[in-house]
């Protein structure tokens, strides 16, 4: 099997990037800016809290009067559609179900505090959870 190159640092930076993104920085305000088609003279940019979920992005331009800083780039081998996204998203979301139901086919009672402490014990947890008594 061939390694790919380590981008485990970089998988969380490019998660959320539209899929047509080359780059992304930190506007001097803190907020992050993705980017693409950067050339020597322009280049097109989105602000990330401005991206609305099922709307097309965007982009605006902008010209270069000096070089972009702090800069980071999409690793060659990170770039993927949003198929691909939603695929290995899916994939991933199996894996997980079907590690908790080997746990809880382990379990000796049918009880659901027993069953949930199980899944506690595997390293399963709620990011928020909401319980309802």
């Amino acid at each position: 099997m061939t390694q790919l190159s380590d981008n485990s640092a970089f998988t969380d930076d490019f998660s959320d990037a539209p899929y047509d993104s080359d780059a992304y920085a930190m506007s001097p305000l803190g907020r992050l800016v993705w980017v693409k088609d950067i050339t020597d003279t322009s280049y097109k940019y989105v602000y990330a809290d401005e991206i609305k979920e099922g709307e097309p992005v965007k982009w605006f331009s902008c010209g270069l009067s000096r070089p972009l800083e702090g800069v980071i780039y999409r690793p060659v081998d990170m770039v993927e559609s949003p198929e691909e996204k939603e695929a290995f998203e899916r994939i991933s979301r199996d894996q997980q179900i079907d590690a908790m139901a080997a746990v809880i086919r382990t379990c000796p009672t049918n009880s659901s505090t027993g069953i949930a402490t199980l899944l506690h014990e595997a390293g399963c947890s709620m990011k928020n959870p909401i319980v309802r008594k």
